[in-house]
C-alpha cells in the first residue's frame, strides 16, 4: 500500500489552484493536476505493508492540535522534476507543528520518512516542458485546515488516483 497524511482544500481553493495549474500547463506545457487530486502532503509514507495500516492510524489518533488557516500565497517551479506549486511566502506555524508532531509520531512506530525539512507546497503541474519565466503572482488562496486525512495512492488508467482511509479532526 502507497500511503500519505495530508490536508485537502476546500472547493474554493480547489477551483483556485485548478484555474492557475490550467493556465501554467497552457503557456508552459505539462500535465495539470486534475481537481480532486489537489492536496498539501503532511507526511509520505511510501510503500508499507497492509498490517502496518493500523500503526499509521495510531499514530495520527494521537494528535492533539487545533483548527487552522494559513494562505498559498506564492508560485514555484523546481526544475530537477518539473513541478510548478502553489507554497507559502511566510513560516505557518500551526501547519510545521502538525506535519512535525505527526512526523515524530510516525518515526516513533517505525516509519521511514524523509529527513529534508517540511516544505508546504501544492503540486499544480508535473511534467512542466519549460520554467516558467517570469514566475506569475499567486493571489492568496485562503485554507482552513479543520482535518487532516490518511490517503492510499493507487495507479490508474488516468494516472494517480487517491482513496481516503481515513481522517482526524482538529479541535
Amino acid at each position: 500500500m502507497r500511503l500519505f497524511f495530508a490536508l485537502w482544500p476546500g472547493d474554493e481553493t480547489v477551483a483556485a489552484l485548478s484555474a492557475v495549474a490550467e493556465e501554467a500547463a497552457r503557456r508552459w506545457g505539462g500535465r495539470p493536476m486534475r481537481p480532486e487530486t489537489l492536496h498539501l502532503t503532511l507526511a509520505f509514507l511510501g510503500e508499507i505493508e497492509p498490517g502496518r495500516l493500523n500503526q499509521a492510524e495510531e499514530a495520527a489518533d494521537g494528535i492533539d492540535a487545533k483548527a487552522f488557516d494559513f494562505s498559498l500565497d506564492r508560485l514555484g517551479y523546481w526544475p530537477h522534476n518539473h513541478i510548478f506549486w502553489a507554497g507559502c511566502t511566510r513560516r505557518e506555524v500551526r501547519l510545521q507543528g502538525l506535519a512535525q508532531e505527526l512526523g515524530d509520531r510516525l518515526r516513533e512506530r517505525g516509519f521511514a520518512l524523509e529527513r529534508r525539512s517540511f516544505s508546504p507546497h501544492v503540486t499544480l503541474v508535473r511534467k512542466m516542458a519549460a520554467a516558467p519565466q517570469p514566475l506569475p503572482d499567486l493571489p492568496a488562496c485562503r485554507w482552513h485546515c479543520g482535518e487532516f486525512t490518511l490517503v492510499r495512492s493507487l495507479s490508474a488508467g488516468s494516472g494517480v488516483e487517491y482513496q481516503k482511509l481515513a481522517s482526524w479532526k482538529l479541535g
